[in-house]
């Protein structure tokens, strides 16, 4: 997906400039990540997130220095159920989500409004893709300040996962957070609704598995001593439901 000249959110900086990055921006964007994240990425990501492939915005000084940028890519929304369970109340087969890949700014413009201009430029961006839905992101559990900042924008928490970062060696926490926009709804977790997504709006398998997939998340979210019984249970419930469609097909012939 081609970055797009952005006509929304203005940066109130004039000793500053922003427009799409480019592919001889890579070395620019190592540097900001290294002092940004305590992360080491291989080199095929920062050839990735400067190619037309995603959506991205870098601001630079007066100095022509990439002081900081969001990266976001479009997918679809099955890749982010498949590891989630459901997030939409409604979704269509072309259903899409923006995942924020990278947000970052240096320490000497952080404070100055640049984090929040490149967030709205992303929003901003993703309100003009009418089969997406949501934007999505993870954040370190302890990065108190971009937490601050994806509340004050809207940002709502949706789970918490586990050593989902790496830092040194060690396993660190890390939260996703989601917002819904253009048609997008949160999932209401009644019958209905499940009824809708997992039967009318997808064929028996899919049905099936996702059943699973989202009764293993809510299991994770939810744990304690009664999750082993629970899990017994719900793998009973997709083996009847296969069962109960199995003899809606055959039992009618």
């Amino acid at each position: 997906m081609a970055s797009l000249d952005l006509v929304g959110p203005q940066l109130l900086l004039e000793d500053c400039t922003h427009r799409p990055l480019r592919t001889d921006d890579s070395k620019a964007v190592r540097n900001l990540c290294s002092e940004c994240f305590p992360i080491n990425y291989p080199d095929s990501w920062y050839d990735y997130v400067v190619s037309n492939k995603v959506f991205s915005v870098g601001v630079f000084s007066r100095q022509q220095e990439l002081v900081g940028m969001v990266i976001g890519e479009a997918q679809s929304l099955r890749h982010l159920e498949g590891d989630v369970g459901c997030v939409l109340d409604s979704a269509r087969q072309t259903s899409t989500v923006m995942y924020v890949i990278s947000l970052g700014v240096c320490s000497s413009y952080r404070q100055r409004g640049v984090a929040s201009f490149l967030m709205q430029s992303l929003m901003y961006h993703v309100t003009h893709i009418p089969t997406c839905d949501l934007i999505y992101l993870h954040v370190l559990s302890t990065n108190m300040s971009a937490i601050k900042l994806y509340r004050k924008l809207g940002y709502q928490e949706l789970m918490t996962i586990p050593g989902y970062y790496h830092i040194q060696g060690r396993p660190a926490d890390g939260y996703m957070y989601i917002y819904y926009l253009n048609n997008g709804r949160p999932f209401n977790s009644s019958y209905t609704s499940y009824f809708r997504r997992y039967v009318v709006e997808t064929s028996v398998c899919q049905a099936v598995s996702q059943t699973y997939q989202s009764g293993m998340v809510f299991l994770r979210r939810a744990r304690g001593p009664q999750s082993h019984m629970l899990t017994y249970m719900l793998t009973l419930l997709c083996v009847l439901i296969v069962v109960l469609f199995s003899f809606s097909i055959f039992g009618g012939m």
